[in-house]
């Protein structure tokens, strides 16, 4: 990399120069969208493009909760915090970008094969409760836990595990997700997880669904036309939703 420079510079200036880009690299430009929108991308042309067929997680969870997705990091430089060394409070944000589309699509699989389906980022509330120290591994959880009429709610755990085994949560991350379709109309969750083959009528639900067209499952997802599918309760685990980060 140092070789780049010209032969004037310094031998220690292009040692400085060389450590300062790898300290760095993970926060280059665009690399966050290729990180969060990549994996999307590539799914959406595996999907539409290739016609490739995406196991389905409804199968073997049909409790939508069941299903979580977790990815293993280190807390680099680049996103920590120069003077108490640890992870910047806004590089929680930036990660849990990068886990939030692809748990979504993969528990939503049928409903994102649709053309012009989407989730759209609502809102999101941190709790920060222990620092993640520079250079420390940690891991991030997403997991689905409830919807209402309109917003699916999901929860991201940021965790450590010590040598002994004992886990440490260093921070949780509520998102409120909406799912579209046709452009802005909004699609029910109640319906998406239905489509999707969730709840206790999961096995049925996809046999009718297979049976449909796409523009049949798009039109019965915002409400154009009726059938067989049994939708689960408009609202789900909401119970506690007082207790939840943030105003929801």
């Amino acid at each position: 990399m140092a070789s780049f420079l010209p032969a004037a510079v310094p031998y220690s200036l292009k040692a400085v120069f060389a450590s300062l880009v790898l300290l760095n690299i993970q926060s280059f430009p665009t690399l966050w969208h290729i990180r969060v929108l990549g994996p999307f991308w590539a799914y959406l042309f595996g999907s539409r493009v290739l016609g490739k067929k995406y196991a389905r997680v409804s199968s073997e969870h049909p409790d939508p909760r069941d299903f979580k997705m977790l990815r293993r990091y280190y807390a680099w430089p680049a996103f920590c915090d120069i003077f108490g060394f640890h992870l910047s409070n806004s590089s929680y944000a930036y990660f849990a970008d990068e886990l939030r589309g692809p748990h979504t699509v993969t528990l939503l699989t049928p409903f994102f094969d649709l053309p012009s389906s989407r989730l759209a980022l609502g809102s999101t509330a941190f709790a920060f409760k222990k620092d993640i120290g520079i250079m420390q591994s940690y891991s991030m959880t997403q997991e689905f836990i409830a919807h209402d009429k309109k917003w699916v709610y999901m929860l991201t755990r940021f965790t450590s595990k010590s040598k002994s085994g004992a886990i440490t949560t260093h921070a949780l991350c509520l998102s409120h997700i909406c799912l579209k379709i046709y452009g802005r109309r909004t699609v029910p969750p109640a319906r998406a997880l239905a489509l999707s083959g969730f709840g206790e009528h999961g096995v049925t639900n996809s046999a009718i669904v297979a049976k449909m067209s796409v523009k049949e499952r798009m039109k019965w997802l915002v409400g154009e036309m009726e059938s067989e599918i049994i939708v689960g309760a408009e609202e789900f685990n909401l119970e506690a939703k007082e207790n939840w980060l943030g105003d929801v």
